[in-house]
């Protein structure tokens, strides 16, 4: 009965209230960690990483570097290590004119932890305007025994990006690559690139965009100073004929296949198209690139064709000679041993052609005993042919002793 009286009364009930929420709020609010847990004090060193406009550029941070005092529970230090990874030193320079300004260090990403600490908690930076130029990629071979036949670069250009100083130093960008002779076929790599000053060595405090560069090479075998030959195609117009042929330049550089059969090549072809031509041109004409050749520089040859009125003349009775006979053959003429024949051709050509300029042959080489018919040869000179001949073969009687 007391007992009830005693929950009954209201000041009672209150105080017992009142002692029930303070425990909870104990509860609620007791550290997570078991009692007495120790706590661990870890440092860490970060970069300064400045935020600024692109117009501008830092030129030094002093200190380039802050200290990070992180206190953190015993259980929780386990993880501190990766979590810290994360972390960014960072001022902010934003809108800052050129000069020198103490910036105020902020992190980023910080964990949670018990307490931490900056120091320093600011920085010097000083700031310039950043200027720029852009320069052609060029490829620079670290060593002379590769032999290179064509190079590509992507991207074709980079810009530097520096203090004006600096920047003036600049004379190109370079990637520089190491490739020989045993390389085969392609060689394809991406390069760093370098800005450099006119000696070739690297210049400092400038930053080349992109970094990098893909560069590819064909490699080949070289062989210099391959003469070039018109290859004449179709004819002039009526009553006119080629009187000459320049090629410019006369020579090119042929570039073979690595490993291949690198035969010499002695002259290339080039084809002149004269049809219906009625007058002087110029014109420029690709080099074919013939079997076994990778490449030709340069690929293109200037070609001038003159063009003359034609004319005719007659040579008679122009002795046939032998040649390549056997030592051990006797040749005899049983048909007539004299040709007459008819020149078509240039009129400054022809008007001071002699008979001594024309060759009237027949080739002895191979020939068999006996009576027989052999063909008539004529050699005149370039851009002369021959309109007319009284006899294509003349027949002979060849004996052996």
């Amino acid at each position: 009965m007391n007992m009830d009286k005693f929950l009954q009364n209201n000041n009672v009930l209150k105080v017992l209230a009142f002692i029930i929420a303070c425990i909870l709020w104990v509860i609620v609010h007791a550290p997570a960690t078991p009692t007495g847990a120790a706590s661990v004090v870890e440092t860490f060193e970060r970069p300064i990483h400045v935020e600024l406009n692109k117009s501008m550029l830092v030129t030094s941070v002093k200190p380039s570097t802050v200290k990070l005092t992180v206190t953190v529970s015993a259980i929780n230090a386990v993880q501190l290590s990766s979590e810290m990874q994360g972390v960014e030193a960072t001022v902010n320079a934003i809108g800052l004119s050129p000069g020198q300004h103490v910036l105020h260090v902020q992190l980023q990403g910080m964990p949670n932890v018990q307490s931490y600490s900056v120091d320093p908690t600011s920085v010097a930076v000083n700031l310039a305007n950043k200027m720029t130029a852009t320069f052609p990629i060029q490829v620079s071979l670290a060593n002379n025994q590769a032999k290179i036949a064509k190079i590509s670069v992507a991207p074709k250009e980079a810009t530097v990006s520096g203090k004006a100083r600096d920047l003036q130093q600049v004379a190109g960008v370079v990637a520089k690559v190491n490739v020989t002779n045993n390389t085969d076929g392609l060689w394809t790599n991406t390069v760093p690139l370098v800005a450099v000053n006119q000696e070739g060595q690297a210049v400092q405090g400038v930053v080349v965009e992109p970094d990098s560069a893909k560069v590819s090479l064909a490699l080949a075998g070289l062989q210099e100073h391959v003469t070039l030959q018109p290859a004449i195609d179709g004819t002039p117009a009526a009553g006119y004929a080629v009187a000459g042929i320049t090629l410019q330049p006369s020579e090119v550089n042929v570039y073979t296949w690595p490993n291949g059969s690198n035969k010499p090549i002695s002259s290339l072809p080039v084809p002149v198209n004269v049809n219906q031509l009625d007058s002087n041109t110029s014109s420029k004409v690709d080099i074919p690139i013939p079997s076994g050749v990778q490449s030709i520089q340069p690929q293109q040859v200037e070609v001038s064709v003159q063009i003359e009125p034609a004319s005719t003349k007659s040579f008679q009775n122009l002795p046939i000679t032998i040649e390549n006979a056997a030592t051990n053959e006797q040749i005899i003429f049983t048909g007539n041993p004299a040709v007459s024949l008819q020149l078509y051709g240039p009129v400054s050509l022809l008007q001071n052609l002699q008979s001594s300029d024309i060759g009237v042959f027949i080739n002895a080489q191979n020939l068999h005993p006996g009576v027989q018919q052999v063909p008539i040869q004529v050699s005149v000179p370039r851009y002369v042919s021959v309109a007319s001949l009284s006899q294509t073969d003349v027949t002979i009687n060849v004996r052996e002793g």
